[in-house]
């Protein structure tokens, strides 16, 4: 009964422009960052458990990772907002994800 009761209670729906909390009521610039991971992982540069992002953008340079200044100022913007509480406005997201499009992509 309460699985059933469960399963009609309404489900969040992620915003596809990025700029408001997605689904779990996380700001835009989490999905953006972890988005960007996601696809730097399948490239084979995935970050480790024990990293702190800045520890992985040292890494990522160290590597050589493309559009390493992409990745830093998304890393800051990230940090920014999960560790420091701070909004990143709509246009810097806006920004990032275009600017993260480019990180890890050979030219």
């Amino acid at each position: 009964v309460v699985v059933f009761a469960l399963r009609k209670l309404p489900r969040r729906r992620t915003v596809r422009s990025g700029l408001r909390r997605g689904w779990r009521g996380e700001p835009a610039i989490f999905h953006v960052y972890h988005k960007t991971l996601d696809r730097l992982a399948a490239r084979g540069f995935a970050r480790r458990p024990e990293e702190t992002p800045h520890e992985y953008l040292a890494r990522a340079r160290k590597q050589g990772v493309a559009a390493a200044d992409a990745l830093a100022h998304l890393t800051e913007c990230y940090a920014e907002a999960r560790y420091g509480d701070i909004e990143v406005p709509s246009e810097v997201v806006l920004q990032l994800r275009a600017e993260a499009a480019s990180i890890g992509r050979d030219s």
